[in-house]
């Protein structure tokens, strides 16, 4: 996702499967409810997230966030 995109829609990527994982841009300040719920893929999530909405990541894959996230 490029670094322009700031948010991540409710339901984005649910039921999906990306087989490469995704990796969000530095951009994302937002990730909406379920918006990888039940995703069948990795995502990375950079500091610049500051909010994740509810069961974002319920029965997702797997997750990383950036390691020096303050939020």
């Amino acid at each position: 996702i490029p670094d322009t995109v700031t948010s991540i829609e409710n339901q984005a990527f649910t039921n999906n499967t990306l087989t490469n994982g995704l990796v969000l841009g530095n951009g994302i300040q937002t990730i909406g409810d379920n918006a990888f719920n039940n995703a069948n893929t990795e995502v990375y999530i950079p500091a610049s997230v500051t909010s994740i909405g509810k069961t974002a990541f319920h029965s997702a894959k797997a997750f990383t966030v950036q390691e020096d996230n303050p939020n």
